[in-house]
């Protein structure tokens, strides 16, 4: 039986009706149904930034992810962090937050979530920070006060346990459109020869842009994220 699409948001279980389209961009979701208009539209291309949003992985990892380009059908089953999801433990705002105030790293603010959220995700990953903001625009503040709140980040204390992960789902299902999530590298084979015109559905990189930019709704995707075989070590 085809699942209905359903993820963690901020730490809340959300499930969507089945009117919803899997093939419908994280970032139209975010600004409309959600009401979450933190997360910005930029280019809609996945060059400027200002959309990323994090995914937080069951062992900790944080991914800094361009909403514009990931469609609902990937974020099935995982866990979403948005700008708004950020909080210090009183309630007010995350020390990511009041770093990036403290080091002047904003000017008129429309790319500062963005820079927030991999600032955020730099915080556990680390690395050269040149690289967490290679996705990142900021055309009036310039780097060097936002390169300076990267270098002044606190460490955060240990996460708390994260929820219990969704189960894995083979189909996703709007209407006639189809979302194939194959499990296994026998499975995704006998998909594609059942259905060779289904979008093949990796990263999204390119055909992100054809949801986002043309607006193409295509019939069918089998998407490879489930696929262990296909998963970088």
């Amino acid at each position: 039986m085809p699942a209905h699409i359903a993820f963690h948001l901020n730490d809340e279980p959300r499930h969507l009706p089945p009117e919803f389209s899997p093939t419908t961009t994280l970032l139209d979701w975010l600004r409309g149904p959600a009401a979450l208009t933190g997360t910005k539209e930029g280019c809609a291309e996945g060059d400027c930034g200002a959309c990323t949003v994090v995914i937080e992985e069951a062992d900790g990892a944080r991914s800094a992810v361009n909403a514009c380009l990931l469609t609902l059908g990937q974020i099935h089953g995982r866990r979403l962090r948005t700008v708004e999801g950020l909080r210090a433990p009183d309630g007010g705002a995350h020390p990511v937050q009041s770093t990036m105030a403290a080091c002047n790293g904003t000017q008129c603010g429309f790319c500062t979530p963005g820079i927030v959220m991999s600032a955020w995700a730099h915080q556990t990953e680390g690395g050269d920070p040149h690289e967490a903001l290679a996705g990142n625009l900021c055309r009036c503040t310039g780097y060097r006060p936002i390169l300076e709140a990267f270098a002044r980040l606190p460490a955060e204390p240990a996460a708390p346990p994260p929820p219990a992960p969704l189960p894995a789902v083979p189909l996703l299902q709007s209407g006639s459109q189809s979302f194939h999530r194959p499990a296994s590298l026998a499975e995704l084979v006998a998909l594609r020869a059942a259905q060779p015109g289904a979008w093949l559905l990796a990263g999204g990189t390119d055909l992100g842009l054809r949801i986002s930019e043309h607006r193409e709704v295509p019939e069918a995707v089998i998407c490879t994220l489930d696929v262990p075989e296909l998963a970088i070590a």
